[in-house]
Formats: C-alpha cells, sequence, structure tokens
C-alpha cells in the first residue's frame, strides 16, 4: 500500500493536478461564460469520474481479489507437499477442497461483476448528458454572437478534462488515507530499539582460531514474546562439551529448536544464562558469533549458485569461507562442493 501510493499513484496524483489547474485556465481563457455552466455542472463529472476509477481499479486487482485466496491456498499447500499428497493417494480429496473453495467465491465475484458493470454504466451515462446540457446551453451562446465553435469546444473539453480528472484524484484518496497508518507502522518497526543487533559492533569478537564449541545453558527460562505467559524452556540446565556429538530428544514443542535458537542469539532467554566456551553469549558480538556457527535446519535450503556458496554464504572471510566448503567436502563425502 505505501508503495504503491509513493510510486505510481503519487505520479497520477501530479498529473491530475496540473491538469486540472492547466485545463480550469485554458477554458476561462477562451470563454467564461461556458467555463461557468461546465463548472457547474462539473459536480456530476467528478462522481463518473471516480466511479470509473473504482471500476478500472478493481478490475487491475481482480487477479489478486480476496475472493481467489482461499482456493489458491489449498492449491499452494498441495504443490509445495506434493509427496504427501502422492504419498496418501490424495488427489480427488485436494481437487474437492479447491473445486469447494472455488465455488464459494463464483457468487461474490459474479456480484463484483455486475456492480462494476452498473457503475460503469451510469458513469459513461453521466458523462453524455453532461455533454447534452453543455452543448445545448453553448448553442444558445453561438446563437447570441457571444462565442465561436471553436471557443465552446475548447472550454467544455478543458473544465470537462479537469474535473474528470478531479474524479480519479478522489478516487485514490482512500488508497491515500490507508498508507498513512501503513506508513506510521513501518516507521515505528524500523525505529524501535531492538534487543539483538546483528549489525552492531559491540562485544567481543571471537577469533575462529581459538573457538572451541563448548556450550552450556545455566537454568535457562523462555517465553516468546507472542506467548509472554507460557515457558518454552523452564529452568533448563544442560553442558555440551567441545568435540562431542549431542542429540535434544523429545516431542514436538519441547524445545528443542529453541535451544539451537537461543545459541543462535535469535532469543534473549527471560532467565538464566547461554554461554558458549565459558563466555555469555550477551556479552559476544552477535555477528561474530554466528560466523562461529554451522547451522543445518530441519528443511534446509540451497541458496542461489553451488553448495560451496550456501556453505560460506555470509562470512566476509573468504578464506574461512573456503575452508568450511574443504571441511563440509571431507565431513560429507563430497569432493567438489563448488560444482
Amino acid at each position: 500500500m505505501v508503495r504503491s501510493t509513493l510510486g505510481e499513484k503519487f505520479a497520477l496524483y501530479v498529473q491530475v493536478i496540473f491538469s486540472m489547474i492547466i485545463g480550469v485556465s485554458l477554458a476561462f481563457s477562451r470563454s467564461w461564460r461556458v467555463s461557468l455552466v461546465v463548472i457547474a455542472m462539473s459536480p456530476l463529472m467528478v462522481v463518473a469520474g471516480m466511479l470509473e476509477s473504482a471500476v478500472l481499479e478493481r478490475s487491475a486487482a481482480g487477479g489478486k481479489a480476496s475472493e481467489y485466496e482461499s482456493s489458491g491456498d489449498v492449491a499452494g499447500e498441495a504443490v509445495t507437499n506434493i509427496r504427501t499428497v502422492h504419498a496418501f493417494s490424495m488427489h480427488a480429496a485436494i481437487y474437492k477442497l479447491f473445486a469447494d473453495a472455488a465455488d464459494k467465491s463464483k457468487d461474490v465475484l459474479q456480484l463484483a461483476a455486475w456492480m462494476a458493470g452498473l457503475s460503469f454504466g451510469v458513469s459513461q451515462c453521466l458523462q453524455f448528458a453532461i455533454f447534452a446540457v453543455v452543448f445545448y446551453v453553448g448553442a444558445i451562446f453561438i446563437k447570441e454572437g457571444h462565442i465561436d465553435v471553436g471557443d465552446l469546444l475548447a472550454a467544455v473539453f478543458s473544465v470537462l478534462w479537469a474535473a474528470y480528472g478531479a474524479g480519479q484524484a478522489a478516487a485514490l484518496a482512500s488508497d491515500a488515507t490507508k498508507a498513512e497508518p501503513a506508513k506510521r507502522s513501518i516507521f515505528a518497526l524500523i525505529d524501535r530499539m531492538k534487543p539483538i543487533d546483528p549489525l552492531s559492533t559491540d562485544g567481543i569478537v571471537l577469533d575462529p582460531a581459538m573457538v572451541r564449541g563448548e556450550v552450556e545453558l545455566k537454568h535457562v527460562s523462555l517465553a516468546y514474546p507472542t506467548r509472554p505467559t507460557e515457558w518454552v524452556l523452564d529452568d533448563v540446565s544442560l553442558t555440551m562439551k567441545a568435540g562431542t556429538v549431542n542429540a535434544l530428544v523429545g516431542p514436538s514443542g519441547s524445545g528443542k529448536s529453541t535451544i539451537v535458537k537461543l545459541l543462535l542469539k535469535q532469543y534473549i532467554p527471560q532467565k538464566g544464562q547461554v554461554l558458549f566456551d565459558g563466555v555469555d553469549i550477551n556479552d559476544i558480538n552477535t555477528a561474530s558469533l554466528r560466523a562461529a556457527l554451522g547451522f543445518v535446519q530441519q528443511e534446509p535450503v540451497l541458496l542461489p549458485g553451488n553448495v560451496g556458496s550456501s556453505i560460506g554464504y555470509g562470512l566476509p572471510d573468504e578464506a574461512e569461507a573456503l575452508r568450511r566448503q574443504n571441511r563440509a567436502a571431507g565431513g560429507g563425502g563430497a569432493k567438489h562442493v563448488g560444482d
């Protein structure tokens, strides 16, 4: 919404304002009598412009209408989990879910189409009615010798299109109104103080050559910000010695991934300490800590490029990135991680 208002629609605002100023000025320079008549009719032209702009805007957004979201979500989830769909032969069930969701939006979309057609028809009717009245009065002025045909046409079309532009601007005003609270929330998010700043230069910078990899949790308790009253970890203590292989085993939601996120300094525990090589991770520079760790999540994602670039991604030191690539190749049986 903010991008739309500050982008192409802002340019349209400027275009409309200048067209109104220039149009009215040209009209009065040719015939003030006809200009006053047209201005008296301009409120109807503004209404016509608003109706037509609303119809065009809805048509442009038709492919993204909320009515399509339900069926689109079903299709998206089916494609994302296509292996599960195949494994359990769920093709017919998924198709039925998609068809039911699409049928629910049918009536809504048909009603929207009727309303769009009616609005466009009323808009065109108003425009032709205005033209009829203005040309009738203009013919009287020509007969009385106040103006000629050229003055009539110049004045009529200049004011009418200025009024039509005002209608378009009024139709776009709602977007500006909606963009204002969105803008405030965006800047509030940018300006808020972050408890964890990955770009900060404060804290202890780890020397990769001196990192042992010992991890210790001392009476750690954590509740997620979205659920501050529910403890994900409650007084957890454990030690993982350097050079050892450790496994955290437990049901879903027991806090296994949360412990890894604490080690990566994605969250700060409300109670207790997380130590890395005997140092509280809150005292370690965030970027330095994350550069010293290797993390493969449950559903790993390969970044664009090759396996080597995915392993070394985010490391400013090319030599360190190459060392990790070679170590990964030796440990996993791969010989050419850069291919």
